[in-house]
């Protein structure tokens, strides 16, 4: 018998990171503890950087793939080939291993750590988190997530994300957020310089894209995962807790003593998130139809 991990992947953004955790319920973090961290900015190399990345941390930690009880990828918006490429990587390694695996939007990443990073900053009073990725084109992808209370959670607060995923250019997010209110907006991201100008008024917070808080904080996050939103990120995560069976898993079975991953958590049920066409589509449309307008 061995403590069960969680491998978290995410390539979307220049940061190709990597981590693995484990439910600790003494912990601060939301219950979790990050045992493994990796991070390398290499736009175009997470092909080459994920499995070699898995791999030093599990020997770091005298573990190995039989240890592990599930993954948790970031399904993007973000870098098309990025994001194809950490989606099938995991897809991949939860298939071999025959253990659960979820996706979370690179958008609910930087809402979790914005929520684990405010707990005890002066920027606390704000109630509605606004994550950014660099969509390229000047442009960036963005949703809102806003502050409702929730009881019995020892103070802490549930952010429900209120819309659906959007693309803008970098200039239009100021105006975008101006209607919400500046003293209520705090806003997330990679980079200062991708958010534009803003109202002022209008926190900004620089995060790196971090893949363990595609486990950290999410159990404090409404954001659907699946078709139709009948699925969220922490009814997952809150059973993965325990001990995993290595013998029952070395003989077929998956991390959970079941003979195959359940089926809203199976390979099959994780897809790429686009929020636009990727750049080749537009091109070959562009090359079919010369002069038409491109959309």
């Amino acid at each position: 018998m061995s403590r069960a991990l969680v491998l978290a992947l995410d390539g979307s953004t220049r940061t190709c990171s990597a981590a693995v955790l484990r439910k600790a319920p003494d912990t601060s973090s939301g219950g979790w503890e990050v045992l493994a961290r990796s991070a390398e900015r290499d736009a175009r190399g997470q092909a080459k950087i994920l499995l070699r990345a898995v791999d030093e941390m599990l020997t770091s930690l005298e573990a190995g793939p039989a240890d592990l009880r599930g993954i948790v990828v970031g399904t993007g918006p973000g870098t098309f080939t990025g994001v194809r490429i950490a989606v099938a990587t995991a897809r991949g390694l939860a298939l071999s291993l025959g253990i659960p695996i979820v996706g979370i939007s690179t958008i609910a990443l930087l809402a979790a750590a914005a929520v684990e990073g405010r707990k005890d900053s002066s920027s606390s009073a704000r109630t509605c988190v606004v994550p950014i990725v660099d969509a390229h084109r000047q442009q960036v992808f963005h949703a809102a997530f806003n502050k409702q209370g929730r009881a019995g959670n020892a103070g802490r607060d549930e952010w429900v994300r209120t819309g659906s995923i959007e693309v803008c250019g970098r200039g239009e997010l100021g105006d975008k957020l101006a209607d919400i209110g500046a003293e209520k907006v705090m806003v997330v991201g990679e980079d200062r310089e991708l958010a534009g100008e803003l109202p002022q008024g209008i926190d900004f917070m620089e995060q790196a894209v971090a893949a363990e808080f595609l486990v950290i904080g999410q159990e404090y996050l409404q954001e659907p995962i699946a078709p139709g939103g009948e699925h969220e990120a922490r009814s997952w995560l809150s059973g993965v807790e325990g001990e995993v069976d290595t013998e029952r898993t070395s003989q077929g079975g998956d991390s959970l003593g079941r003979e195959s991953a359940p089926g809203p958590w199976s390979p099959e049920r994780v897809r790429p998130l686009y929020v636009r066409a990727p750049d080749a589509d537009i091109h070959i449309t562009k090359m079919k139809d010369p002069w038409g307008d491109g959309s």
